[in-house]
């Protein structure tokens, strides 16, 4: 039997919409998946609290069972249920950015199976900001295990109509909403750390959270930072404790090579576009070779420039369905400006990182 497809807005509140959630709800209340949209990129999720409703996630997107699953929650006191030591600086990082895209790691406590947490002793967090998912967490009435909503490796999903050829049959219900508003997924930050250790960057800056934990306090804020370097170091060799750190993440079927600090994306086009096989015949059409930049830079490239945004929010907003349409495009070769500039922009290159096989 194929997946329920519904709509919901990012309000879901007309009545067919709250008709549609408290479905869904059921269904992940009872051990089923839905697919469903967030303000970060579409999740996949199933009961937090139910180790075959966790392995259903895995089975679906084909994810290694040692990777951990992302907790959405929709209320503080769904924190306090499954997580230990929630200190000042959470309740300082949670009054400052949830709901929204921050991603908080505690240690868990034993309601929360394993199988959740990838066989860790730790869980992460988040409330998302997006109005149809909170009201969907409230209408399960239980906390949401849900990574990004794509087949393991591949790009993550911000435009719905990617997801029924990925989910179509794997799932028990899509929910279809407007297209992701920060497109790349949440910032994650470990608070069992001595000092809260970003281990995933997003559109919630390192600088943002050290701000915030420093109330202001600059002399406290230059000693988490010089601590930082401390620690840092710390999670080397050590079993993932936050997605995206352990495996390839955002792949698109063409191979993807970056610009290097000592090569413009320019001159990596320009080679790219001499290599020759060995029958002396070009690697690459010129059509299936193209250059992810920014608006400003579209003319270096010509007819193989594909302009992500003006800015870093554009870029990293309209990322991962860039990826997606150039594999629907048949491009084979992905080059892709360094982005620079702000936080934002490190945490789209730090996509771009993982999805190339250059570096």
């Amino acid at each position: 039997m194929g997946a329920k497809i519904a709509r919901v807005s990012q309000g879901g509140s007309s009545e067919s919409e709250l008709k549609n959630l408290r479905e869904a709800g059921r269904i992940l209340k009872n051990g089923g998946t839905v697919v469903f949209p967030t303000e970060t990129v579409y999740g996949l999720g199933a009961n937090a609290l139910s180790p075959d409703a966790a392995k259903k996630i895995y089975e679906a997107k084909g994810r290694p069972s040692d990777n951990p699953l992302i907790v959405h929650i929709s209320r503080l006191d769904m924190l306090y249920e499954i997580a230990e030591d929630v200190g000042s600086d959470a309740l300082m990082l949670v009054d400052a950015f949830w709901p929204g895209p921050l991603t908080m790691i505690f240690k868990k406590k034993d309601i929360v199976p394993l199988a959740t947490t990838g066989g860790l002793d730790t869980v992460a967090v988040r409330m998302p900001s997006h109005k149809g998912a909170l009201k969907l967490i409230e209408a399960a009435g239980v906390p949401i295990a849900a990574p990004s909503a794509n087949i393991s490796g591949r790009p993550s999903i911000t435009k719905g109509r990617y997801l029924l050829d990925e989910f179509e049959g794997k799932v028990d219900m899509i929910i279809l909403g407007e297209d992701s508003e920060i497109g790349i997924e949440s910032t994650v930050v470990d608070m069992t750390e001595e000092i809260p250790l970003v281990l995933r960057p997003g559109k919630i800056s390192q600088s943002d959270i050290f701000q915030v934990i420093s109330t202001g306090d600059s002399q406290k804020l230059k000693f988490l930072e010089k601590k930082l370097e401390d620690i840092s170091g710390r999670h080397c060799g050590k079993p993932a404790r936050s997605p995206g750190m352990k495996y390839r993440h955002y792949s698109p079927k063409a191979k993807v090579i970056l610009e290097g600090p000592q090569k413009s994306a320019e001159q990596v086009l320009n080679e790219a576009m001499s290599m020759v096989t060995e029958d002396g015949k070009l690697l690459y059409e010129e059509p299936e070779v193209m250059v992810l930049c920014l608006k400003k830079n579209e003319e270096l490239y010509g007819d193989h420039a594909y302009v992500l945004g003006e800015d870093s929010e554009e870029v990293a907003r309209n990322l991962f369905t860039s990826l997606r349409m150039m594999d629907d495009m048949g491009v084979k070769l992905i080059i892709s400006e360094f982005f620079s500039g702000d936080e934002l922009a490190c945490a789209v290159m730090n996509r771009l990182v993982k999805a190339s096989s250059n570096i």
